[in-house]
């Protein structure tokens, strides 16, 4: 073998090498080192919804919802305890959804708690849960037009008072989008106005108690409607009184 060709040689073993170690931060999971190369479409999809999602970016793998062992590379041991979603004690059973979302999402939790939706799940196994909204292993975030069409999967077809609620979820959206560019422009504003020391730090400490309400989503997973239009009136009333209050 001539130089060129040997050296060609370990550069294409050298490429596939490290082709084949796992991501950073992924070296001890097996479910991702076998999951990514599954050839079964309905499988690979699973995978592919995860990858790149915000709970990849965090960290969280497979076993954190579903079981198993990620640290075993034998099939059987990786998925000892790995219980199907129609099996009541599997964590992914819809009952057990919210539950298993809350370890990492426990305030969330503690509002759908007091929920109708959580009410109906608990009754009778059937109604939203998490993964209807959030798409379960993506963690994705509806905006005001794709709510109110998960929103009319089930609403549509209930009373008419039940059927104006798709639209209400998209104005809050909507509402809730506005409060927060609002808070951008008050900050700033605050920030540009020639104010005493004392006045602009708890202008901007009420500012930063209202943007911390409004990412937290004024406990939107009660699905108390009303609750969370006042909620959002309130902080938008605030915002307009603080602007008044730097510009004095």
């Amino acid at each position: 073998m001539n130089k060129r060709a040997f050296f060609l040689s370990v550069a294409i073993f050298a490429s596939l090498f490290l082709q084949s170690l796992p991501a950073r931060g992924q070296s001890a999971n097996q479910c991702v080192s076998c999951h990514q190369n599954l050839q079964k479409k309905e499988l690979a999809k699973y995978f592919d919804l995860w990858k790149n999602s915000v709970h990849e970016k965090k960290g969280i793998f497979c076993e954190a919802c579903h079981g198993g062992d990620p640290g075993a590379s034998e099939k059987g041991k990786a998925h000892a305890g790995i219980l199907p979603s129609d099996d009541e004690k599997s964590g992914i059973y819809p009952r057990n959804v919210p539950a298993t979302c809350g370890k990492c999402h426990p305030a969330e939790l503690n509002d759908f708690k007091q929920s109708l939706h959580y009410t109906q799940l608990v009754k009778a196994n059937a109604g939203p849960t998490c993964a209807t909204c959030h798409q379960g292993k993506t963690g994705f975030i509806l905006n005001g037009a794709l709510i109110a069409e998960t929103c009319k999967d089930c609403h549509s077809k209930m009373k008419d008072e039940q059927k104006w609620i798709p639209e209400k979820a998209h104005l809050l959206m909507v509402m809730t989008k506005q409060v927060s560019v609002l808070l951008d422009w008050a900050k700033d504003y605050v920030d540009s106005q020639k104010l005493d020391a004392e006045k602009k730090s708890k202008l901007k400490k009420t500012l930063k108690n209202i943007e911390t309400l409004n990412k937290s989503g004024y406990r939107w997973h009660t699905f108390n409607m009303h609750d969370y239009e006042n909620s959002l009136s309130k902080a938008f009333s605030e915002v307009i009184e603080i602007r008044d209050q730097a510009g004095k």
